[in-house]
Formats: structure tokens, C-alpha cells, sequence
């Protein structure tokens, strides 16, 4: 197989991971009209690149690499932002 498409295929793949959080073997299977083990080979090579956690069935996003939800970033360093919004008010 063309190699260009099969590093098309695991960039698609792992940008769906990445925004998705998880994936499923079959689902990627029939998208991409592949076997499961083109997927699983795919998933083993994201698994070394240190991006995902192969699962029965699919795999996960590695924790690392999550983007934090908006309650998780909103609750941080609350007071930092309160502080830097009043200051704000002042050159306005």
C-alpha cells in the first residue's frame, strides 16, 4: 500500500483521537474500508508515538494529552483571573 496514504489514514486517525478522546476499531475499519488489523497496526503505531492506549475494541487518548474541559479551566487559578479582570476595569 502506498505509504502516503496509510500516514494520511493515522494523521486522520489520531486527529479524531485527540478532539474525540476515544475510537473504535470497527468504526475506523468501515470508514476507511480496512480490516480491523490495518486499524489495530495503526493504532499500535499511535501507541508507540506515546498518543494513544489501545483498549478492546478501540483505544483511548494517552491522559497527557487531553485538553482540559471548561469547568476544569475555568476553576483554575479563579483568583488570578478575578485579580488580572479588576485590573483590567482600571484602563477602562
Amino acid at each position: 500500500m502506498n505509504n502516503t496514504l496509510i500516514n494520511e489514514r493515522r494523521l486522520f486517525i489520531e486527529k479524531k483521537l485527540l478532539a474525540e478522546g476515544e475510537i473504535k476499531v470497527a468504526e475506523l475499519s468501515e470508514l476507511f474500508n480496512v480490516s480491523s488489523e490495518t486499524i489495530r497496526k495503526d493504532l499500535m503505531f499511535l501507541e508507540e508515538k506515546g498518543i494513544a492506549k489501545k483498549g478492546y475494541g478501540g483505544a483511548v487518548v494517552v491522559n497527557d494529552l487531553l485538553e482540559p474541559s471548561f469547568k476544569e479551566k475555568y476553576a483554575k487559578n479563579k483568583e488570578e483571573k478575578t485579580e488580572i479582570a479588576k485590573a483590567a476595569l482600571d484602563f477602562l
